[in-house]
């Protein structure tokens, strides 16, 4: 053989090399490929579209009574323990002082509220007045009547309610929508439905 066919041997062979050696590198890089995980691109997301805003509503949001010491008082009664120096605290389900709801017909009313006026609630003394408000719905308050009858009040109908007390006693007051109770049936003035206050 010629020099010259040698390098074109030389040459042939180093191109089908080249080729070989090439298409093992490409099926590397295609089996990369497909193994590799995909790669996130960004795609357009269309806009939120707006919706109208809801209007207000025309009818009003009715207001949650404050049932508290100071609005089941009236004003007056504010002023004549302020004169005496008095402050008020809260003193339902507490072991100590008025309850008087408890014995009626399936316990005292939801929501009651005891409250007691004095020189402080840290002052031992008996120089206190308690006054007690509960709410009681007209068609509720039989049985807490009853019972009141048959413990020895006496019942007398009142422009505000039905008033039973006991001579000398404590009274309680039912409107048409709440019980009332005070020491003495006088106090009892004293006493009104949280709302009245608002």
């Amino acid at each position: 053989m010629s020099k010259r066919a040698i390098w074109i041997v030389g040459a042939i062979i180093a191109v089908v090399a080249g080729l070989v050696i090439g298409l093992f590198v490409f099926a590397g890089d295609a089996d990369e490929a497909a193994t590799a995980s995909p790669t996130a691109t960004a795609t357009a997301t269309p806009a939120p579209t707006q919706s109208p805003s809801p209007t207000a509503s025309e009818t009003p949001t009715p207001t949650a009574i404050s049932v508290t010491c100071a609005t089941i008082s009236t004003d007056e009664f504010h002023s004549i323990m302020a004169e005496n120096g008095f402050v008020s605290w809260e003193t339902t389900d507490e072991q100590i002082g008025a309850q008087p709801f408890d014995a009626f017909p399936g316990g005292p009313p939801e929501d009651q509220i005891v409250c007691r006026w004095g020189e402080g609630q840290d002052i031992p003394t008996d120089n206190v007045i308690d006054l007690a408000w509960a709410p009681l719905a007209a068609g509720d308050q039989s049985g807490a009547q009853d019972y009141l009858v048959a413990q020895g009040y006496t019942r007398s109908n009142r422009d505000e309610g039905a008033l039973f007390s006991i001579d000398g006693g404590d009274g309680y007051l039912f409107t048409d929508s709440d019980v009332r109770w005070a020491p003495q049936a006088d106090y009892l003035q004293y006493i009104q439905s949280p709302d009245a206050a608002q």
